[in-house]
């Protein structure tokens, strides 16, 4: 694919797109002088205002769009600093530096970066003595790594020192009082990986200016869910480990399905919704607890979106009508069906952070205002089940 050429179509299809847009902004505008409190006349001039800024950043007019590189360079330095201090050998590869993402994002990511790449280094690469015995090279590496993928950008750190003891994650967990006897011996690997994201857990062994004081995990994991984004961790006794962090690429427009449950809205991401259904009151099967479906020969566990942000859960069985809107919606554990009450359309919306004093609700993205002044939740499907 000539890339040039590429960039020089979206360059022309923005410069079109934006004197159009530009040409119903002006007249948007005037209008306003008249008809200020126009709901609908307002959510035209913001709607070409998000576009044009969106646009940009795509074809690359926009500032608002900057490159992975900037924040990468200051890792070089800072890794080789922490090898001196520990006594360690290591290398860091960068790969992926010209990889574009929102400004504002790469702002609120910096930090959660500097203090991953410091654990990789500091807590991760081994001492070159214990490398050597462990038949490894005497120098670790610690890689930085950035790409796009569908609509997001995976930014990867990963290591090749000596990984997590899930073991001991659990033995640190119960010490502390985090988890019970019984859930630990009930976590496999997988469970137990995510203990690391618990406030106040580390395994180090010793607190140094660099690492082991007890926070970080947490307080990563939650600046990840602010910017939308999600946390993976991935680690094997002996091999490393490494943090996979998925970011959308741009926080200006997303576009969704906005439903109505119990008479509020809300907006699932477009992206998560696998499909839609509409499903007659017998297709849903209850056993137990819990309620599920069978779509295109594939069964999901089936949960409604009114009951599932209710403070009381209703007890027996659910009086379903005739017909019943499912959304076969991706989340962290798997895909379900959530039931809702209608399917009002598909929208484009601006999504505007909860405030911090909402950051522990995984279950929200954040706000949106509609275009009559409404405003919808936004879910975020990762912390929805």
């Amino acid at each position: 694919m000539d890339i040039a050429a590429l960039q020089l179509k979206m360059r022309d299809a923005f410069r079109a797109e934006a004197t159009d847009l530009l040409a119903e902004l002006d007249s948007s505008m005037l209008e306003l002088e008249s008809r200020p409190q126009d709901a609908d006349l307002l959510n035209r001039v913001f709607r070409a205002i998000h576009t044009i800024k969106g646009s940009g950043a795509t074809a690359g007019f926009n500032e608002m769009a900057a490159f992975i590189r900037t924040i990468f360079q200051r890792f070089p330095r800072m890794v080789r600093d922490i090898c001196r201090t520990q006594g360690k050998e290591a290398e860091l590869l960068l790969e992926g530096e010209d990889t574009e993402l929102d400004r504002t994002v790469i702002e609120q990511i910096a930090d959660p970066l500097v203090h991953l790449v410091r654990n990789a280094a500091d807590h991760g690469i081994e001492s070159p003595e214990v490398r050597v015995q462990a038949g490894k090279p005497r120098a670790g590496k610690v890689t930085l790594k950035a790409y796009n993928k569908a609509n997001n950008v995976v930014i990867e750190v990963q290591d090749d020192g000596h990984g997590m003891d899930t073991t001991r994650l659990k033995q640190k967990a119960l010490e502390k009082g985090l988890i019970t006897p019984s859930a630990a011996a009930a976590m496999d690997d997988r469970a137990a990986l995510e203990l690391i994201f618990l406030p106040g857990l580390t395994t180090a062994e010793q607190v140094t200016d660099i690492s082991g004081r007890g926070v970080g995990m947490d307080v990563v994991r939650s600046n990840i869910r602010q910017l939308h984004g999600t946390t993976t961790l991935e680690s094997k006794l002996g091999s490393g480990s490494k943090i996979i962090i998925t970011l959308p690429a741009s926080l200006m427009v997303s576009k969704g399905i906005l439903v109505e449950a119990k008479g509020e809205e809300y907006v699932f991401p477009i992206e998560s919704v696998v499909q839609i259904v509409s499903l007659p009151r017998h297709a849903i099967h209850h056993h137990e607890q819990s309620h599920f479906v069978t779509v295109r020969n594939e069964v999901y566990p089936v949960l409604r979106l009114a009951d599932h942000f209710a403070s009381e859960h209703p007890l027996g069985e659910i009086a379903w009508p005739e017909e019943v809107p499912i959304a076969i919606v991706q989340t962290k554990q798997g895909s379900v069906g959530v039931a809702v009450d209608r399917f009002v359309g598909h929208v484009e919306v601006v999504v505007k952070p909860m405030g911090h004093e909402f950051k522990n609700i995984s279950a929200f993205q954040g706000i949106t205002i509609m275009g009559d002044g409404r405003v919808a939740l936004v879910i975020n499907p990762s912390g929805f089940v």
